[in-house]
């Protein structure tokens, strides 16, 4: 396997830190690995993904529209909410969800 050395801002790093911390990646690696395959089906066939762009886009009015939402009014909320979100991933990624 070649490796590729990169230089990233603090900002980039802490994101890099945070999706391996909660979002259950293994290593930096794998966080290139999953958004190198984000950019490939999007340059594959820009069309396809703008489709699916739009379809979710869609999906979430209709959750809208049908009552399907969560109300949050505090940074509290939000993280709790966050957290249940990770712990759900993590569970269909087949992980053990973070503390």
């Amino acid at each position: 396997m070649s490796g590729i050395h990169i230089e990233l801002s603090d900002r980039w790093t802490r994101l890099f830190q945070r999706m391996i911390y909660e979002w259950g990646y293994d290593d930096e690696s794998q966080v290139v690995e999953a958004a190198l395959k984000l950019l490939e089906a999007k340059a594959d066939d820009p069309d396809a993904w703008r489709q699916r762009v739009q379809e979710r886009i869609q999906e979430g009015i209709d959750d809208l529209d049908a009552g399907r939402s969560v109300e949050v009014r505090s940074d509290e909320d939000v993280d709790a909410l966050f957290h249940e979100i990770q712990a759900e991933v993590a569970i269909r990624l087949g992980k053990s969800p973070q503390a």
